[in-house]
Formats: structure tokens, C-alpha cells, sequence
């Protein structure tokens, strides 16, 4: 019955994750609390959004909103559709990985950049400068 089909699929999460997935992070979650390793990751990724949020920040030139985020990773929304454009082939030429969530309702021109490794940061704040030439 295609209703009935229909109705399960809006019950469902956009990313289905096995028992097995939930209950392996489950432990590695459990494990990682009772670590310094935990809480000096957390420490490690705060420091390093907030860094990017203010260099990112910094160069903004009108062309970009970016907001302030409380996750391991930042919005930036463009301006105009042709400096998202700009801002998507730049991370591409340089290998940069970014989630391009303009498909998504009330996100259009959006961009959402994961929080990672200081390499990798500096590689997206060339390619976010390189959009601004553009």
C-alpha cells in the first residue's frame, strides 16, 4: 500500500543507524567520559571553532553571514547565490570537504563546515579568502 509507505518513511531519520552502530557508540561514549582524553578533545574543538569563527569572521566583506555556533561546526550562509558558488568551487579545488546544504528549506546558499584538524582549518579559511576575491 503505497500510503501506508508512505506514513513509515516520515517516521524514519534522514541517516538510519543500525542497533550495532548505536550501541558501539553507546560504549565508546561511556569509555571516552571516563578519560582525560574526552575533555581534552572537547577543549581542543572549542578553541579551534571559535578560532575559525573570528578569522572567518575577520574577512567576511559583506558577501557572507556567518553564525556563531555551539557545535563542531559553522554556518555560513552567502550572500548572493554567485559568491556561494565561488565559496564551493574554491573548497573543491583545494580539497576541501564542506556540506553544501542549499537543498535544504531555509538554508539555500548555506554551507556547513566540520570543525577538524588545524591543516584542514587553514585549507577552508585559502579557499573561503580565494571566494572572496572571486
Amino acid at each position: 500500500n503505497p500510503a501506508f509507505i508512505k506514513s513509515i518513511e516520515t517516521l524514519q531519520t534522514p541517516w538510519q543507524l543500525s542497533s550495532f552502530t548505536i550501541a558501539a557508540v553507546k560504549e565508546m561514549i561511556s569509555f571516552a567520559k571516563n578519560t582525560s582524553w574526552f575533555s581534552d578533545e572537547i577543549k581542543k574543538v572549542i578553541a579551534e571553532r571559535d578560532r575559525m569563527f573570528l578569522k572567518i569572521n575577520s574577512v567576511l566583506q559583506n558577501k557572507y553571514v556567518i553564525f556563531p555556533s555551539m557545535a563542531n561546526f559553522i554556518l555560513i550562509k552567502s550572500i548572493e547565490s554567485k559568491q556561494h558558488k565561488s565559496l564551493l568551487e574554491a573548497c573543491f579545488k583545494n580539497g576541501v570537504m564542506i556540506k553544501d546544504l542549499s537543498g535544504e528549506k531555509g538554508l539555500e546558499n548555506c554551507i556547513r563546515v566540520t570543525v577538524g584538524r588545524l591543516e584542514e582549518n587553514l585549507l577552508f579559511e585559502k579557499s573561503f579568502k580565494e571566494s572572496i576575491l572571486n
